[in-house]
């Protein structure tokens, strides 16, 4: 499932604003997250690894990947639902199981 983080905070700067901004994020895996990515036409620059396997997306970008089907929640169930699903000592995603 693809997850959507509330706009919560400002700090990306995208043509030479600083934006408010949001991840996204998938709980099943890295593949999922950048298929769907590719099916918004969100840039590869747009991912990080840090933390956990997200995009950061802006309030334009969040608006659209909501109409496409993106779970939207806080931060805070966001973390909880990744760190659930990442390897031990990782920032990769498990693999999942049947």
């Amino acid at each position: 499932m693809i997850l959507l983080e509330t706009p919560s905070h400002y700090g990306l700067k995208r043509k030479g604003k600083t934006v408010k901004t949001s991840h996204l994020v998938s709980d099943t895996s890295e593949d999922e997250l950048h298929e769907f990515a590719g099916k918004m036409g969100l840039k590869p620059e747009y991912f990080s690894e840090k933390s956990f396997p997200h995009y950061d997306i802006t309030y334009i970008e969040h608006m659209k990947v909501c109409m496409h089907g993106a779970q939207k929640t806080n931060y805070r169930e966001l973390v909880k639902t990744i760190r659930g699903r990442m390897e031990d000592g990782s920032s990769k995603l498990k693999t999942p199981t049947a």
